[in-house]
């Protein structure tokens, strides 16, 4: 019985064992058809997403989009869109066109489901999305022209914020603006379905929008750039022949053309070149010839010294001319800077494209630095021939001189031909104070260019001046300026000598005079008391270019009266 049992037993324990193997290959199977389903259910999500979405094939530096990634029709591909290739490295932000534009995110489609088949998008959907993505990433805080049609709210906050604070419905007269750095001569006006006129004054530039051009009423802008970093990138052989002007707001499309009017200085009309740059005053610039060719759509109109652009959308336009045999107009305008007895007196001749804006900013720019014109703009034929210009003094009235090195500068061919606004600096010396006024005859000539032109310049000394006595009441002792002689007159690496006193004083086309007397520093100190500065003031001007030296010597003068050579 005993013996039986435990046979009983161990068959009990064998049956038990069988069924646990049973009950594990049960599972098995269940957990290899559950992993079977969620492969073949993710196998189905893919195909579906594949289905969906456009694929980028890149190949080299460009990249083409397909849709289905059906590639098999090579028609099909040749017509696709070709789109920049972003450039992505695995430690860092994707890199598109130059711009880090950080992590891409799928571009915003207005059709539901993206990923899913049921609103999957068309071909032509895609590539248009992807485009408008692409276009929009630009500088930091920028969107492209093309991006802000989708989202033209953020791109207002973004772009132009400070040139659009200046509009005004009814603006009387242009004015000058400095926004961004950029000098801008401004106009704005609010233009209904009557049409109407901008102008900027003494500038040759106007806007006229026709009758039924807009679709409501919009206040509209006519801006000078006098920013020369704007300027298309020439080469030697192109030259601008125009301002940069902007009408805004940028991007607008009107439903009849306007014309923007503005002067060129082109010898021969013909060969005046109208560009564009779809980008907004405070964006970089991609300028790109606006005629195609196209016979039938007139763009513009070019006579003898106006360009006439026909616009159905505002944005940046300007003019160039390109050849070696080509000329240009420019005009010569002599400024003078201020007269004291027994002082220096500068004048800076300009040589400017033969335009009213380019005048303008010769003007604008000297009357910041105290210079007045001194007589009417002289013209000028230059050829585009790669010869320099040079100007020459060819007399000066007694009782001034000047350094026999100094009698000639050259301005390089590039800086006229590009439209950089030059100019040379001739420093005379008033020797005799009884000689009440100056008569200089200047003379500029190209290296190749038999023609030359004469300037016949006269100024004369104020009267207050006259009775001046610039050498009363010293304002720098002569023992202070013995001590200073050492520490300021040798020249400096940094610069940081008797040059940053003259830089200071705003008589920087001084320093070439300077260098040649026996002290720059005791010239430059004369002129820093003709100015009515005292030392003070220029303590302060050591104290911000860190010459501690000097500076603690005059500091401790003043609080002492002592002169303590250190």
């Amino acid at each position: 019985m005993m013996g039986d049992e435990v046979t009983l037993g161990g068959r009990e324990c064998r049956r038990s064992g069988d069924d646990e193997r049973k009950l594990i290959i049960v599972l098995s199977c269940l957990s290899a058809f559950l992993g079977l389903l969620v492969i073949l259910l993710l196998i189905k999500l893919f195909y579906y997403r594949c289905h969906s979405q456009a694929t980028v094939i890149e190949d080299g530096d460009t990249s083409v989009v397909v849709q289905n990634g059906d590639i098999s029709n090579k028609k099909q591909v040749e017509e696709t869109v070709i789109i920049p290739t972003v450039e992505q490295d695995s430690n860092t932000s994707p890199v598109f066109n130059g711009y880090d534009v950080g992590i891409l995110e799928p571009p915003p489609l207005k059709a539901p489901g993206f990923y899913g088949p049921e609103n999957s998008v068309s071909e032509i959907e895609m590539v248009s999305a992807l485009e408008q993505y692409f276009s929009g990433v630009a500088a930091e805080g920028e969107i492209n022209p093309a991006y802000e049609e989708t989202d033209p709210d953020a791109a207002s906050l973004l772009l132009d914020t400070d040139l659009k604070e200046m509009l005004e419905p009814d603006m009387k007269e242009s004015k000058l603006l400095e926004i961004r750095s950029k000098l801008v001569v401004f106009m704005s006006r609010r233009i209904d379905h009557t049409g109407g006129q901008l102008v900027l004054d003494k500038m040759g530039i106007s806007l006229y929008i026709p009758p039924c051009a807009l679709e409501k009423p919009e206040i509209i802008f006519l801006a000078l750039n006098w920013d020369l970093g704007d300027f298309p990138p020439l080469e030697i052989s192109q030259s601008i022949i125009s301002p940069v002007v902007h009408v805004g707001p940028h991007g607008m499309k009107l439903k009849r053309p306007a014309t923007l009017s503005f002067r060129h200085c082109a010898f021969d009309p013909k060969e005046v070149k109208v560009y564009a740059s779809e980008t907004h005053l405070m964006e970089h610039k991609v300028w790109r010839e606006t005629d195609h060719g196209d016979s039938d759509v007139k763009t513009h109109t070019i006579l003898d010294t106006e360009c006439q652009v026909y616009i159905s959308h505002f944005t940046l336009y300007t003019c160039i001319t390109e050849g070696s045999k080509l000329k240009k107009w420019l005009q010569l305008v002599a400024f003078g800077g201020e007269m004291r007895v027994g002082g220096h007196y500068e004048i800076r001749v300009y040589v400017v494209n033969n335009t009213p804006c380019a005048l303008q900013f010769a003007i604008e720019s000297e009357r910041r630095h105290g210079f007045k014109l001194l007589k009417c703009p002289q013209e000028y034929l230059f050829n585009g021939d790669e010869s320099d210009m040079n100007l020459q003094v060819e007399s000066v009235s007694e009782g001034w001189s000047m350094s026999i090195n100094d009698r000639q500068e050259t301005i390089p061919f590039v800086y006229i031909w590009h439209g950089k606004c030059p100019y040379a600096s001739f420093v005379f010396k008033h020797e005799n104070k009884t000689a009440k006024d100056i008569s200089v005859k200047l003379c500029a000539f190209q290296d190749k260019n038999q023609h030359k032109l004469t300037l016949r310049l006269l100024e004369k000394m104020p009267a207050e001046q006259n009775i001046s006595s610039p050498e009363s009441s010293p304002v720098v002792p002569h023992k202070l300026k013995m001590v200073l002689v050492p520490l300021l007159e040798p020249t400096c690496p940094l610069g940081k000598d008797w040059r940053i006193i003259a830089s200071e004083l705003n008589v920087d086309g001084l320093i070439p005079y300077m260098k040649g007397r026996d002290s720059p520093l005791e010239e430059v100190l004369r002129e820093m008391e003709r100015k009515q500065k005292d030392l003070t003031w220029l303590m302060k001007v050591l104290l911000i270019h860190n010459r501690l030296d000097a500076a603690s010597i005059i500091s401790n003068y003043l609080n002492t009266g002592k002169i303590i050579d250190n």
